[in-house]
């Protein structure tokens, strides 16, 4: 639950930071004796090459801040479900959950789709929000959103993969290490 809630305090912030941050930076390039001095020599001289060069700037940012976006989804990814299978064995809440007999691979496996799509709903968010703040503000599509999402997801699948396989042998603390 803290790391949850870690992850949504952690999440917020950032989206706040990136919103003003990308807000300002438009703002500056667009202001024409700002925009100049951004741009190296020579290259603020053509007007065609001013407004190329400032939306290559603004999807850099752009781009930027989804990596953000993935290095946090990867960190929910690896460090939600780090306790939960060898922290509930250690503690012996795994007897009260599991009141019928069940086979071991249906509880890690219902374990990891219910991760998977706290997951999958927080990366769609953070990105989401990232997405929305470019559009509305910058006026932009970032290229090839699917794709990037997908890629985005299946590093987190992995790792939420590996977090939730070494639980099943190692101990938290060790879990948490190798993530």
């Amino acid at each position: 639950r803290r790391v949850v809630l870690a992850g949504r305090i952690f999440g917020v912030g950032f989206l706040t930071v990136f919103v003003s941050g990308f807000g300002l930076i438009y703002r500056a390039l667009r202001a024409a004796p700002a925009a100049r001095s951004i741009i190296p020599q020579g290259i603020g001289r053509n007007p065609a090459t001013s407004a190329q060069t400032q939306a290559i700037f603004l999807e850099f940012v752009a781009m930027a801040g989804l990596y953000a976006v993935n290095f946090l989804t990867v960190m929910m990814a690896v460090l939600t479900p780090v306790d939960t299978l060898s922290g509930e064995i250690q503690s012996g809440a795994i007897q009260s959950l599991v009141t019928k007999p069940a086979r071991r691979h249906d509880i890690v496996l219902g374990k990891w789709l219910g991760f998977w799509v706290l997951i999958a709903g927080y990366l769609l968010l953070m990105a989401g929000g990232v997405l929305l703040a470019v559009r509305v503000i910058g006026g932009m599509l970032v290229p090839n959103v699917p794709l990037g999402i997908a890629l985005m997801m299946l590093e987190a699948t992995a790792m939420l993969t590996l977090s939730i396989a070494g639980g099943t042998r190692l101990s938290t603390l060790a879990n948490g290490v190798m993530g």
